[in-house]
């Protein structure tokens, strides 16, 4: 048996969960700067479709995690769009994501 004068579980708790929300957090920020850097990249390559710029635009505004969303003005169409509900991914570009308006992510390049 454990001695009592050793703190027990509820002690670490709250600090465990914090930690592991922050590194949740950070995890889907990066996951969102690696897609933003792949968008900009497609979009400075000049290959992208009005269509494909359309759902990829579409695609990042639904995406956006809530770090961000909440430092958006109420203005931003990402302030107010749908959350996604994907699993953030393990690698910053790989998308798990619902698909949105059709788009197929690996068809750009997010998968």
């Amino acid at each position: 048996m454990i001695d009592e004068t050793h703190p027990n579980w509820e002690t670490f708790h709250d600090t465990l969960e914090s930690k592991r929300l922050l590194s949740q957090q950070r995890q889907e920020l990066i996951d969102y700067q690696s897609k933003l850097d792949h968008a900009q990249t497609l979009i400075d390559q000049g290959g992208l479709t009005d269509d494909d710029f359309a759902e990829l635009d579409d695609l990042m505004t639904n995406d956006v995690p809530d770090a961000v969303r909440s430092r958006l003005p109420a203005s931003d169409p990402a302030y107010s769009a749908p959350v996604n509900t994907g699993s953030p991914s393990s690698n910053g570009v790989e998308y798990d994501g619902p698909e949105f308006a059709g788009l197929n992510p690996s068809r750009i390049g997010l998968n």
